[in-house]
């Protein structure tokens, strides 16, 4: 037993400072360690916050992005092969539709860039926005998506998976273009695509001039049938209107005796 020890029991006050001062340096040490805690806790939550910030996002989906999205084709017939791989690869890498046109924008050619700029903000945030104004530019019209598709044929550098693959993006765009939403209104978009090239220039002119008036852009093949029959029941002389008629009750007889 120490001298000091010896003395504390010996005078209670001396005691009584002494667990004090023990009391006081154990709390201190306990308010420290408390501190530590709490900060590496902020540090953590700043560290969190900024790792989950617009900016910090943006730039691990960019990084993402970078030796996988090629730049904006020239070709404007290549589109939508361009915004069906970037919309692949934006799923791929699980980015917010949200970020989509900003990520969309370092890869577009000069042109389009210069479009976007020229849009309202609320809109160029917006992937659907500019993406549906470049093909508008560029003139990717439904009837381009048709077009194109029925006269795509091989590239010399192509290979016949990415032949295949641009073919299933045409016709794709083409039928989204024309709001093709069930199978029936498939097959009456196909039969009225291969009723309409064999018109004569002025009926077909006559049914343009009608699917123009229509939200969809186009007319269903029974309403088309009506539309080419009213037009050349008008404008054919008499006696081959007659005629018309009369051959189209006999094909009509026909079929109902069969």
């Amino acid at each position: 037993m120490t001298g000091a020890t010896i003395q504390s029991i010996l005078d209670p006050e001396l005691e009584r400072r002494r667990l004090e001062f023990e009391e006081r340096k154990w709390a201190e040490q306990a308010r420290l360690e408390a501190d530590k805690i709490q900060l590496k806790k902020e540090n953590m939550r700043l560290h969190m916050e900024t790792y989950d910030s617009p900016a910090s996002l943006f730039k691990r989906y960019g990084d993402a992005l970078r030796g996988t999205l090629g730049r904006m084709p020239t070709d404007a017939a290549d589109l939508p092969a361009f915004f069906e791989n970037a919309e692949r690869l934006f799923h791929e890498i699980k980015a917010p539709e949200t970020f989509w046109a900003q990520l969309l924008l370092p890869y577009l050619s000069d042109k389009a860039r210069a479009l976007v700029s020229k849009m309202d903000q609320t809109l160029a945030s917006s992937y659907k926005d500019v993406k549906a104004t470049i093909l508008r530019e560029y003139k990717m019209t439904p009837l381009a998506y048709y077009n194109r598709h029925q006269s795509a044929t091989k590239q010399g550098d192509e290979t016949h998976v990415m032949f295949v693959n641009r073919l299933n993006t045409l016709l794709e765009y083409y039928i989204a273009s024309r709001r093709v939403v069930s199978f029936n209104m498939l097959i009456s978009l196909f039969v009225a695509d291969h009723v309409k090239p064999m018109l004569p220039a002025d009926c077909l002119d006559h049914v343009l001039t009608v699917e123009n008036t229509l939200d969809h852009g186009w007319v269903p093949h029974e309403k088309l049938a009506e539309v080419i029959y009213a037009y050349i029941a008008n404008h054919t002389p008499q006696m081959s209107r007659s005629a018309a008629v009369n051959s189209t009750l006999t094909k009509a007889t026909h079929h109902q005796k069969n």
